[in-house]
């Protein structure tokens, strides 16, 4: 069910049966489709990035770029089907490859050291903020003009001051899937 009393069940199965189509589907409220965008949308960009990096730091340490690029892919392709296939919340992943006083330990110490969990929260939240203010995207549009009386084209508009939680109300409708 869609939780939207404008969205009947055939609206629902249509729409499911043309998105199923193309992949794994989620019925979800409206309210949560900057997060699913900054998360889904645009995670590949991020992992691709992740990637990038480990794989130059792989040709660093001495590794050839197609190996390193190769062992990078996989690292991220393996670690990925694992949390799928096994339901397992990723730091019990995490901790079951951790040695004490090993080497994956020593290389998430920097990690953290370095910020890479809060670049990744601040990654989201900037995915987010412009998500929801993209004057390119028609449905935003008529969203923020329709519901909220805010004009993503108007010159007073400034996103980097403004944040999704004051912009979007929680009682925001769940109209869409």
């Amino acid at each position: 069910k869609s939780g939207d009393e404008n969205v009947s069940e055939e609206m629902l199965d249509v729409a499911k049966a043309v998105f199923g189509s193309c992949g794994e589907i989620e019925i979800i409220a409206e309210s949560a489709i900057e997060a699913i965008a900054a998360v889904s949308g645009c995670g590949p960009g991020y992992v691709f990035m992740m990637i990038d990096a480990l794989a130059d730091a792989g040709v660093n340490a001495g590794l050839p770029r197609a190996m390193a690029i190769k062992l990078a892919a996989q690292t991220f392709a393996g670690s990925g089907k694992m949390v799928l296939d096994t339901g397992l919340h990723p730091a019990v992943l995490r901790d079951q490859v951790t040695s004490p006083g090993g080497t994956t330990i020593a290389g998430i110490h920097a990690l953290e050291n370095r910020g890479v969990r809060a670049a990744i929260y601040d990654a989201i939240l900037a995915a987010m903020q412009r998500t929801f203010f993209c004057p390119f995207c028609p449905l935003n549009t008529s969203i923020l003009v329709s519901r909220y009386g805010l004009n993503p084209f108007s010159s007073a508009r400034h996103p980097g001051s403004m944040s999704v939680k004051t912009a979007v109300p929680d009682t925001a409708p769940s109209s869409l899937i």
